[in-house]
């Protein structure tokens, strides 16, 4: 989990927070992100490196049965319902992928997702309509391009997964 913004410190009192979420599973790093293609918003970078932000903790949340190889073609196959040009800051992001993400390779009962990673985002209806002028004036919130020279391809190593949200999906064949 990264923090997006310094006045977490501040939100957090109250109970919610501004955070990036990714996956890690072996080497690797998986998130989503927005862009403007109709094609996968999913990220792959080395663990710890996402977006260019600071790490605020990693949370042990499981274990996967799956191979490296088996979750690269199960990150492939979200690629095809998670498109960038899809991506919404209070219904289709990060925080949803990750939880979407840790439920389909641990399975729904084993997965454990905090419920304040994406509470601030839950006040979409309210902020939507600010989202947009404030995204014009101070510009874009995650470095997308840090996470592009961060990108490399899925390595094998350790099955621990870690995150770094409500959505079913049938298993990829």
């Amino acid at each position: 989990m990264y923090n997006v913004t310094s006045a977490n410190v501040a939100l957090e009192l109250f109970g919610f927070g501004l955070y990036h979420t990714s996956v890690g599973i072996y080497d690797s790093e998986f998130s989503y992100g927005g862009h403007d293609k109709a094609c996968s918003g999913i990220v792959v970078v080395e663990r710890g490196k996402s977006a260019g932000l600071v790490l605020k903790e990693s949370l042990p949340i499981g274990t996967t049965h799956y191979n490296d190889l088996e979750i690269e073609e199960i990150i492939d196959y979200f690629g095809l319902f998670w498109h960038g040009c899809d991506y919404d800051p209070f219904a289709k992001n990060c925080n949803n992928f990750t939880e979407a993400l840790v439920k389909f390779i641990c399975g729904e009962k084993q997965a454990y997702v905090p419920s304040y990673i994406n509470r601030f985002c839950k006040l979409g209806s309210i902020l939507r309509m600010w989202f947009r002028p404030l995204q014009e004036l101070i510009g874009d919130i995650v470095n997308y391009d840090a996470a592009e020279e961060s990108a490399q391809s899925v390595s094998s190593g350790g099955a621990d997964i870690e995150v770094g949200m409500p959505w079913q999906m049938a298993s990829p064949s």
